[in-house]
């Protein structure tokens, strides 16, 4: 049996960094299983990541249900909206 090889990834030469805060913002969520062998029930088990392009800031909360990261994001963006600092790519 043959072994796969990770294929280079195609670099988007027409893609420009971000130049303000909030410009370009990247949203992972990775949600995780309850282990089997934990007896203790585990809660928020959803992890949301936002990162921003420009100054590399992490930011990072956990979650209970994926309903609710929704309403935490616009929550995030209203308020640096009001900032002065508005999102403007996801």
């Amino acid at each position: 049996m043959g072994k796969a090889k990770q294929k280079p990834l195609r670099r988007n030469k027409g893609h420009t960094k971000a130049t303000k805060v909030n410009e370009r913002v990247f949203i992972d969520i990775l949600p995780f299983k309850q282990p089997n062998n934990i007896e203790t029930k585990l809660r928020n088990l959803n992890w949301q990541i936002c990162v921003d392009e420009f100054s590399g800031l992490i930011q990072s909360r956990f979650h209970d249900k994926k309903s609710s990261i929704g309403v935490a994001l616009c929550t995030l963006w209203i308020d640096s909206k009001a900032k002065g600092k508005p999102v403007t790519r996801v």
